[in-house]
């Protein structure tokens, strides 16, 4: 296996007319490095065209704003490390009619010590050609919005890849180097869409909170967006929930999470018992489902629930403790009812106020059907990205088999180029 060492990721030109970088939200996605393969097979590659392409359809952004010797200007990586670009956000929020603050609150967390908008505005973010393009296409194309027809065509394009999964252990090298590369089209669409889903959720969500401010009741803003249903980040916490229930049910396998140490599910999986073994059977089901969710879960090198179970068997341990009050359909429950609650008292403070009324109900519905969008579409990434992964593992498994390698995950260490190179 040849890497090639003059290779960086990193040696591409800052922006000049867009300066400001942040590991905000990116940092929570990425804390470490990206490895070269997951950088240049799907994510980091088709990531920048897809995010020009979302900042470009809600018009906020039109394609002289960009710098056109520059490859990498919404997200770039420095030193291995991601860095999300604030100043473009910065401006299509402020064409948007947003405040800069607003935009730093959902992409940078709020951290302390970033430069003002101020210090590095430019003559021409006040664009009204542009402002007036981004309303438009707000009114007729967002407001209007009843279904996510578009995420769900991604979703099942991605179910359609998964349905046709082949045996990876008698895969040849080139069928497994197809699942790795050859979903570019899709990525690019798949990143345009949550990227054009998270922007639009922020300006229902700054939209409602203006409002809730501007009543008196601040603290409103994120009730409002809380408790939804049908948000894909709820399902695996709703469905990893009676497995523990089984566990807290039975003394055998409550005796076996008491006292295994180590490797749990191994320890499960070899157990004739028969209690063990319908837990096992159960917990195989949930895998099949959710087995692409984990920590850092669009790093292709990170482990997920499904290539280490016990992930979840650690999350199971701790969950089993807790009693029915802290379910998450409970938790739900509340949520649903303390945002229902917040949309009567904002309602009743708004009452003298049709315009202001109107308004509500408008960014409240953008936030609503935006922020399962965009849920919809990390988790669509997310699956397809596991595809991939289960792929390069295998090759990595064989690239150790056959002597090229010391340790299966020296593979994520090429970039698409070079496992194209080694595959051949």
């Amino acid at each position: 296996m040849q890497i090639d060492s003059t290779h960086v990721l990193s040696n591409d030109p800052p922006s000049t007319r867009f300066p400001i970088w942040s590991r905000g939200n990116v940092g929570e996605v990425f804390p470490g490095p990206i490895t070269p393969l997951n950088a240049t097979a799907g994510f980091l590659h088709m990531l920048e065209p897809g995010w020009r392409l979302a900042m470009e359809e809600t018009r906020t952004i039109v394609p002289e704003d960009w710098e056109p010797d520059v490859p990498h200007i919404p997200i770039a990586c420095f030193g291995g490390y991601l860095y999300l670009n604030l100043s473009v956000s910065r401006l299509a929020g402020v064409r948007f009619g947003l405040n800069p603050e607003a935009i730093d609150e959902q992409f940078n967390g709020g951290v302390p010590g970033i430069p003002s908008y101020e210090s590095e505005a430019r003559d021409s973010d006040v664009n009204p050609e542009a402002t007036a393009a981004a309303f438009e296409w707000l009114i007729g194309d967002v407001l209007g919005t009843t279904d996510l027809a578009r995420y769900d065509a991604q979703r099942a394009s991605v179910e359609g890849i998964i349905a046709v999964r082949p045996v990876f252990a008698t895969a040849t090298d080139q069928v497994l180097l197809d699942r790795i590369l050859g979903h570019d089209d899709l990525f690019l669409g798949l990143w345009q869409s949550h990227i054009l889903a998270t922007n639009v959720t922020v300006v229902g969500l700054d939209g409602c909170a203006g409002l809730a401010k501007a009543v008196g009741r601040p603290e409103l803003a994120l009730t409002l967006s809380s408790g939804l249903g049908n948000v894909d980040s709820a399902g695996a916490s709703i469905d990893m929930w009676p497995l523990s229930r089984t566990i807290r049910a039975s003394a055998y396998l409550t005796e076996v999470f008491d006292h295994s140490s180590g490797d749990v599910w191994s320890a499960l999986d070899a157990d004739a018992n028969p209690e063990a073994a319908a837990f096992v059977l159960s917990t195989n089901t949930f895998l099949k489902r959710w087995g692409f969710r984990g920590p850092n879960e669009w790093e292709l090198r990170s482990p997920t629930w499904g290539t280490k179970p016990d992930i979840v068997m650690a999350a199971l341990a701790s969950m089993r403790h807790a009693d029915e009050n802290d379910s998450p359909t409970v938790g739900a429950a509340r949520q649903v009812a303390a945002r229902q609650t917040a949309i009567e008292v904002m309602a009743t403070a708004l009452a003298g106020d049709p315009e202001a009324t109107g308004q509500f109900e408008s960014f409240r519905h953008i936030a609503q059907m935006f922020i399962r969008a965009r849920e919809k579409a990390r988790m669509t990434a997310g699956m397809l990205m596991h595809e991939q992964r289960l792929a390069v593992l295998e090759l990595g498994r064989r690239a150790c088999e056959r002597k090229h390698a010391a340790s299966p995950g020296l593979i994520f260490m090429l970039t698409g180029d070079e496992l194209c190179r080694y595959v051949a």
